[in-house]
């Protein structure tokens, strides 16, 4: 079972850390109703104190942990205060740190991480059951730290979201997102083989509708899904470019992809999986010199592909379709 004390825990937190009548029930409520989110997945989370103000709270040293301990999530603080002329705000801490098991091939030897943000604010508005969520961030960065084998760099900046959670038998998440650049960097060794990655993504944007579910069971993590629940998640890009290189003892594989304006659809309807996506202006260079192969080179003005599942009977209907247009290789 979902082990979910960490109310209890914030409860006596408060009664010992702050005066109720100075205590900003409010603000309160919007920060337990953030960490309640949680309770539809395998996490426990610890607090380690609360802090009410006349126009604030703030929960401290917290702990997130996942089930058997794969990961843990370090965060310093969290807060949710009134604004001046109305409304509330999220803020937390600039750096969390976390570790991730079961990565490493060195056996017990966690992967540690660190989640760096700058300018990151989230506006409140709205009432219990119908609550709305707008993020803003500068820069937000995620990288490994002291593993070999292992190696990842991310960067997102200019990032906005809007969300709003809608009660109900099921609550229901819905809203927009948009960033202007996505780097993605990484790098993974093992034995003699090791592959790198390097990427870039331009004028991501996008809508989403999904389902919050709750009463996770994990010993039966796919009991709590309901494919009878509709969703959705459209996107766009603008471009991107990324440039991957497989070693092993035969030599490296260099694949450089380029593409440009795309946009896509993956979504839940009426229990069918529909996955959709158009690409246009793509390019591949794969270079294998070293393994004696001419360099391949291709082009193609526009690839479409679709992908269709019928979940209440997967064998009767499972279809592909890729098309390419003004294809050109060398």
């Amino acid at each position: 079972m979902l082990k979910t004390d960490f109310l209890s825990t914030a409860t006596v937190m408060c009664l010992i850390s702050a005066t109720p009548v100075f205590a900003d029930v409010q603000t309160t409520e919007v920060l337990e109703e953030y960490f309640d989110l949680f309770k539809s997945t395998p996490v426990t989370i610890d607090v380690g104190a609360k802090d009410d103000g006349s126009r604030f709270t703030q929960w401290n040293d917290i702990v997130l942990k996942y089930e058997g301990n794969n990961a843990v999530v370090n965060i310093p603080w969290i807060k949710v205060s009134r604004k001046l002329l109305g409304g509330m705000e999220m803020t937390f801490a600039e750096e969390v740190n976390g570790a991730l098991q079961g990565f490493s091939e060195r056996e017990g030897e966690p992967v540690k991480f660190v989640v760096l943000s700058k300018g990151a604010v989230v506006d409140i508005d709205g009432d219990a059951g119908g609550r709305s969520y707008a993020s803003t961030f500068d820069e937000m960065v995620f990288k490994t730290v002291g593993s070999d084998e292992i190696v990842i760099d991310a960067k997102v900046t200019d990032g906005a979201s809007t969300q709003t959670i809608k009660k109900g038998k099921v609550d229901i998440a819905f809203g927009d997102f948009n960033i202007a650049n996505m780097v993605m960097n990484y790098a993974f060794e093992i034995g003699d083989q090791s592959m790198t990655s390097n990427s870039s993504f331009d004028a991501m944007s996008g809508t989403f509708e999904v389902p919050l579910y709750k009463d996770f069971d994990p010993e039966k993590p796919m009991s709590f899904f309901d494919t009878e629940q509709n969703m959705a998640i459209d996107y766009k890009i603008g471009s991107g470019v990324s440039q991957t290189t497989i070693s092993d003892i035969n030599g490296p594989v260099e694949v450089v992809t380029k593409y440009g304006e795309g946009f896509g659809k993956l979504a839940l309807l009426d229990t069918v999986v529909k996955l959709s996506g158009t690409t246009k202006d793509v390019s591949y260079n794969v270079s294998a010199s070293a393994m004696g192969l001419p360099p391949i080179q291709l082009h193609m003005d526009e690839a479409i592909a679709k992908l269709v599942v019928p979940l209440d009977n997967i064998e009767a209907v499972s279809y592909t379709h890729l098309r390419a247009h003004e294809t050109k290789a060398n």
